[in-house]
């Protein structure tokens, strides 16, 4: 019952062992250089809302150019996915890039910037459609909101959003998972905010309409990163190449 934390020198003993683990994995990872990098294994992080969209055509990708090769992919939440590579418990991540973060350790390959914006139904009428084509979300108070209870960001965002417009529309409809979610839209049942990066995924672009919202849109910056002690091998080289390619 009583809590346990580590002494300094148990700090000590992990940072060590660390190291050597590290150094043996990124020997082993050279050796597969050698030998044409045609085996080992891969391990990335991603959020578990990207995952099901991005990987399908990443994974096909990649299989035609190292089909012995396995592939891990840990779907966890941003701040978790760090903590992960800082642990070295996966050899690199496709991530958001978020201001909260130490990312000093790291080196950073740029994706993309998306821009959260409003999607629908696709041809659904709602309010608040302004002559330039965005969206004034003070005037999206009779639509029915959709939010996902493990997004922190998009919350944050919605909630900054009615604060900043004044509006007075609200959540209605909060789920677990953002498939559930875009279920949810393409039914017309409500709207929802989703990051641009999303419209290729799954032909979404063709099911929901994406809107810029007049009172700012939100620019986060997607990127691969991996600790800069870190050895990237040829198959992890060549997945992150097409994860690059693919957005």
């Amino acid at each position: 019952t009583s809590t346990l934390t580590l002494t300094q020198y148990g700090r000590l003993y992990i940072k060590g062992a660390r190291k050597i683990i590290d150094t043996y994995s990124e020997t082993l990872d050279s050796i597969t250089d050698a030998d044409m990098g045609v085996s080992g294994s891969v391990t990335m992080g991603i959020a578990p809302s990207r995952a099901p969209f991005l990987l399908p055509g990443v994974v096909k990708e990649f299989r035609k150019i190292y089909p012995e090769v396995n592939l891990n992919f840990a779907e966890n939440k941003t701040r978790d996915i760090i903590k992960d590579l800082s642990e070295g418990k996966i050899d690199f991540a496709y991530t958001v890039l978020s201001s909260q973060e130490q990312l000093k350790d790291f080196e950073i390959v740029p994706v993309t910037d998306e821009e959260v914006m409003l999607v629908c139904k696709k041809g659904e009428d709602i309010s608040g459609i302004c002559d330039d084509g965005s969206v004034d979300f003070k005037k999206l108070t009779d639509e029915k909101f959709i939010a996902l209870q493990d997004s922190q960001m998009l919350t944050d965002y919605f909630y900054n959003l009615k604060n900043k417009s004044g509006s007075q529309v609200d959540i209605s409809l909060c789920v677990s998972e953002l498939s559930t979610a875009i279920a949810m839209v393409k039914e017309g049942l409500g709207i929802m905010l989703l990051p641009s990066s999303y419209k290729k995924y799954g032909a979404l672009e063709n099911e929901l309409d994406f809107y810029s919202i007049r009172q700012g849109s939100a620019k986060r910056k997607i990127a691969v990163v991996y600790r800069k002690d870190k050895y990237i091998n040829k198959p992890m080289r060549e997945l992150i190449e097409i994860l690059v390619k693919e957005v």
